[in-house]
């Protein structure tokens, strides 16, 4: 049996998407109180497209169609009247796992600014597990 943090993923398994929340908290014995943000970000992510394609999840991480709340939160969100100035996104990263197979390595690239303008500050290779 797998201890609770091991979680393996599939090809077709649906996408999971957090914001500053863990979603598994209660299987960690993890107390956490979700605020607004982070409940209206979540929902948010759930109406819009689900991703087939590394392109399509730098899409959903740039999001600012939830004007108080949006999934990058940046000056342009700032900017906005009613906006939530409080935070802001200060990168995204994005994790490619290879491909489903054992044995190939993957990528993790981070962003400056919304990825789906795809300005990459710098990209990490993995090895193989």
């Amino acid at each position: 049996m797998r201890p609770p943090s091991v979680r393996e993923f599939k090809k077709g398994d649906k996408p999971r998407f957090h914001v500053n929340e863990y979603l598994r908290a209660a299987e960690l014995n993890i107390t956490q109180s979700p605020d607004k943000s982070s409940l209206s970000r979540t929902a948010r992510a759930a109406v819009l497209p689900v991703p087939t394609d590394a392109a399509g999840v730098r899409l959903v991480l740039s999001d600012q169609g939830n004007i108080t709340y949006p999934l990058f939160h940046d000056y342009v969100s700032h900017a906005r009247a009613g906006g939530d100035r409080s935070s802001w996104t200060l990168t995204t990263v994005l994790f490619e796992l290879g491909t489903h197979q054992r044995g190939k390595g993957g990528r993790a690239t981070v962003y400056h600014g919304p990825s789906a303008q795809e300005n990459v500050l710098q990209v990490f290779t993995y090895a193989p597990v």
